[in-house]
Parts: C-alpha cells; structure tokens; sequence
C-alpha cells in the first residue's frame, strides 16, 4: 500500500492510496510509518477513509506504530466502511486509539 504524506495545520497526515491492508501490503505500509517515527514525528493523523478491508497484519502495523510513537496516533475512518470500523471494535482498538471521521476533526483534536 503506497501512502502520501504532508504536513497541515501542525500535523502529520499520512494518507493510506489503497482499499486493502492486509498480509499482502502491511509490512510496507509497517516500515514506511517506522520511517517517519523514526525521522522524528510524534502526533500522527492516519488518514484510512479510503480503507474497505483490514486484517490482523494491517491492524498489528498500526499498533506498531501506536507503541513506537512517543505522541500519538489519531485515526480517520470512513464511517461508511462498516467492515472496517467492525475490526477496530471487534478488536477493542477503538479503545487504543482516537478516531474521527475527517483529517479536519483530527488536526482540529490534535491542536486543540
């Protein structure tokens, strides 16, 4: 899964170009947060309202980025894409992790 990143309004978005993370594509995507984590950043908006599927190897690549990170990580999940959103709760990661609906509500959060 390729990303796209940019800085807006003080933030870190990181924007998932892709509707599948899984077993196929989590280790880079994995590897390409570790970068920026490691480059420095500290507060995260991760932008996956593109996102349609998710398993354990894309959820276990943001929660290892979620414990690398000495911020935080904030989620943006379509709320449409109930498969999605079912994972985060099934698994109580909704618990873990701050999640909005828009990248605005996020950086809004994130300076506020």
């Amino acid at each position: 899964m390729d990303v796209e990143v940019s800085e807006r309004d003080g933030g870190t978005v990181v924007t998932a170009l892709g509707t599948i993370l899984d077993a196929g594509n989590a280790e880079r995507f994995k590897h390409r947060l570790e970068r920026l984590v490691d480059g420095g950043v500290t507060h995260l908006v991760l932008d996956l309202s593109e996102l349609r599927f998710i398993d354990s190897s894309g959820l276990g690549a943001i929660v290892a980025t979620l414990k690398r990170i000495a911020g935080g990580v904030t989620l943006v999940l379509n709320p449409s894409a109930s498969a999605v959103n079912d994972v985060f709760a099934l698994t109580r990661m909704d618990r873990l992790f701050r999640i909005v609906d828009s990248v605005d509500a996020a950086l809004v959060e994130e300076i506020a």
